[in-house]
């Protein structure tokens, strides 16, 4: 399968808000908001709900953040967006839920899908694991141009100003001291 059609496959699972979970109940991730539209470098907050709907204790979970462009074959660096991609959750006791919170800021304009992952400790080397992930965020980034970038403007147009007054004056200063000069003959 090439991985133009693998990252469809896993965007569609993920926006399902697809699990595997072998052995124990999975919790259950939510996310709000359901969409987000922001301005480059404008912060939003993704909020998750990991519940234990169970009647068992979950092992120690980690809530992780991950951001995709699907329009794009290449991932987006989601550290560049939040420092923090993973929190530790605990144990959540059988109807227990917490809520995570991620500031995110985009350094790109473009469209995005936002999702949480929760995996159980030790997910992956033992036969308990427990992935779970949340629906798909769709976030629309805009990409804002501004001229006066803040606040260059003013400083790029007077600064050569400011150079330019200063040399004609000190051109006209050395004119006039040129013609007070008198010379003995």
């Amino acid at each position: 399968m090439s991985l133009f059609r693998y990252s469809i496959l896993v965007f569609v699972l993920l926006a399902a808000g697809a699990s595997v979970a072998l052995g124990a109940q999975a919790p259950t991730v939510s996310v709000s908001p359901m969409t987000q539209d922001a301005d480059v470098g404008q912060e939003f907050p993704v909020t998750a709900t990991i519940s234990n709907g169970g009647s068992e204790s979950t092992a120690p979970l980690t809530a992780h953040l991950e951001i995709i462009d699907p329009t794009r074959a290449g991932s987006v660096d989601a550290e560049d967006w939040v420092p923090d991609l993973n929190t530790q959750i605990g144990t959540l006791a059988p109807g227990e839920s917490k809520e995570v919170v991620w500031n995110l800021v985009p350094i790109s304009g473009g469209a995005f899908a936002v999702y949480v992952v929760t995996l159980a400790e030790g997910a992956g080397s033992t036969p308990n694991e427990v992935v779970v992930a949340s629906p798909a965020i769709p976030v629309d980034v805009r990409e804002v141009r501004t001229l006066n970038a803040g606040g260059a403007l003013p400083v790029s147009l007077a600064v050569p100003l400011v150079l330019l007054v200063g040399l004609v004056g000190l051109r006209l200063r050395g004119r006039r001291r040129n013609s007070s000069v008198v010379v003995d003959a």
